[in-house]
């Protein structure tokens, strides 16, 4: 599943991703992102985890944030750096992870359902070692009707 995934993601999504792909409303992730970032003191350091091609960094970076963003395509990293080129990016799947307390946020969004259920409590596992002590996570899970 893993790899098919990050198949899917280098080769078909993508080359389109942002013209074609990815274009769902996004007001409520909008709404919720403000809320988490009114968390934060200034200038946190904020993990954007399963990036993508960078869709939530422009409100990460506003108020000054620093921002990692992983993500298991390479693909889309690199469409991340053409927008971004200063935004730090490691290609790395999230059961990867192996940060430990450097991150104030992190947001994870609408990218769980693409992990196989055994492999979630490792991914959250790796959520909470790579939080500090009262870090922030904004996390959603995309729902198929």
């Amino acid at each position: 599943m893993r790899h098919e995934a990050e198949e899917k993601y280098d080769t078909l999504w993508s080359p389109l991703y942002g013209e074609k792909y990815g274009l769902y409303g996004n007001a409520t992730h909008q709404q919720f992102i403000q809320k988490f970032l009114g968390l934060l003191l200034q200038h946190a350091n904020i993990l954007d985890a399963a990036c993508g091609a960078g869709r939530y960094i422009p409100m990460l970076l506003e108020k000054g944030h620093t921002v990692i963003g992983i993500d298991q395509s390479q693909s889309m990293l690199a469409r991340l750096k053409a927008r971004f080129p200063d935004v730090q990016v490691e290609k790395m799947g999230l059961q990867e992870m192996r940060y430990r307390e450097f991150f104030d946020g992190a947001v994870f969004m609408d990218a769980m359902e693409h992990v196989c259920p055994e492999d979630w409590p490792v991914v959250l596992g790796n959520f909470h070692w790579a939080l500090k002590s009262k870090g922030y996570l904004y996390f959603t899970v995309e729902i198929a009707d």
